[in-house]
């Protein structure tokens, strides 16, 4: 578990843990974007699972389907792919309680989903996050 200032926290016998790098997975999140920006969705759909499946602490590839989903319409109305993006982020929410703009795409993950009690429980978390910045405030702005 990280410390309040990002650190990692000792352990119950003082130990601190030694921080493990991510597996060698290639450039799998810089693929996705490339796949992206070439207008083949599925691919980089494809690149993206791989991210998170190779390296699941890390946030990156997490945020960026997050804000793929929020910003392209065509992805926004498919309610499977916003439940499997939601089912991925909410395993990052738990150890990331005070990050803002993870819980904010989670939050508009799960309204997408139709997964409204989920949503509206998330949205509370998100707007009780301090410091706020703005993510956490444009969870109460989150249509249903």
């Amino acid at each position: 578990p990280a410390a309040v200032d990002g650190a990692l926290a000792p352990d119950a016998a003082g130990v601190v843990p030694t921080p493990v790098p991510p597996p060698d997975c290639g450039d799998e999140l810089g693929e996705a974007r490339a796949l992206w920006r070439s207008r083949d969705r599925d691919g980089a759909l494809e690149k993206l699972r791989r991210a998170i499946a190779c390296a699941p602490g890390t946030l990156d590839p997490l945020l960026q389907w997050g804000k793929w989903m929020l910003e392209t319409p065509g992805l926004s109305r498919d309610r499977t792919l916003a439940s499997e993006a939601a089912d991925a982020l909410g395993a990052a929410t738990e150890a990331n309680p005070d990050h803002g703009q993870l819980w904010f795409h989670y939050t508009d993950l799960l309204f997408k989903a139709g997964r409204r009690d989920e949503a509206l429980a998330a949205r509370t978390h998100c707007q009780s996050i301090r410091p706020a910045n703005e993510y956490v405030a444009s969870c109460r702005f989150l249509p249903e």
